[in-house]
Formats: structure tokens, C-alpha cells, sequence
């Protein structure tokens, strides 16, 4: 059995310009800007500069996590507003000339402990202070 890869490619993209795709990546340029300057559709840039230099291009930095070493140490607090409606909208009704009234608005606090995971979450009529307490 012989090698299925063909002998001759002739649109291949030339040495050269893969060389040139792959510097300027490198030294930082946008695959945009590379592809104007070399005259080549940009599809093609992404493809060279993924193939010769992308595990060069992705190295990230580690994920630096903190963890709170103690229950209740550190705790987060998010509130989140959400509209309140006194009836059925448009996608229920299917009328959509039917406007719903100002109701108002319920907040959603949520408590999440920073060592433990552990949650709380409650629906309160505000977001005082007192009531994020």
C-alpha cells in the first residue's frame, strides 16, 4: 500500500509566505493587518498561523484561585433586579397591542460562602441595606 498523500499540491501556500505569516504573528501583528500585507485572504492566514505557531500563541497564564480558609470568612453578595408583571405577556396571549402595567420589580439576593460553596438565595421587595443583611 502506498501513501495517499499526493505528490504535488499546487495551490499550496508558498513556503515563504508561511515563514512571513508565522513572524509576523509572532511579533505580535493581528491576522488582519497580516493578511493586508501579504495579500492573502485572511481564512488563510488563520489557518497557516494555527497550524506553524499556534501552540506558541496560546500559552495562558495559570488560573491563580483564592479560597477563604474558613467558614464564613468571606462571603458574596449579589442582587439581581427582576420585573415583576400583574398578567400574562405576548408570548403567552399571543396579543401583543396588550401592554402589562408598571408592577414593580422583586430583587433576588444571593449569598454564596466563599470556603464552604454553600447558597442562599431569597426574593425580597428591596435592595436596602437592611434587607441584603
Amino acid at each position: 500500500m502506498g501513501n495517499s498523500r499526493p505528490k504535488t499540491s499546487p495551490r499550496q501556500t508558498p513556503r515563504w509566505q508561511e515563514n512571513a505569516v508565522k513572524a509576523l504573528v509572532l511579533g505580535g501583528w493581528e491576522q488582519r493587518r497580516v493578511a493586508e500585507t501579504l495579500n492573502l485572504p485572511r481564512s488563510t492566514v488563520s489557518v497557516i498561523s494555527r497550524r506553524v505557531c499556534g501552540h506558541l500563541l496560546y500559552k495562558r497564564e495559570p488560573v491563580v484561585r483564592y479560597e477563604y480558609d474558613a467558614v464564613g470568612g468571606l462571603i458574596h453578595l449579589d442582587i439581581k433586579r427582576v420585573a415583576r408583571f400583574d398578567q400574562p405577556g405576548h408570548r403567552v396571549t399571543g396579543n401583543r397591542s396588550q401592554q402589562s402595567k408598571r408592577a414593580g420589580w422583586e430583587y433576588v439576593h444571593v449569598c454564596v460562602d466563599d470556603y464552604s460553596r454553600w447558597s442562599y438565595a431569597e426574593v425580597l421587595p428591596d435592595q436596602k441595606a437592611t434587607s441584603a443583611a
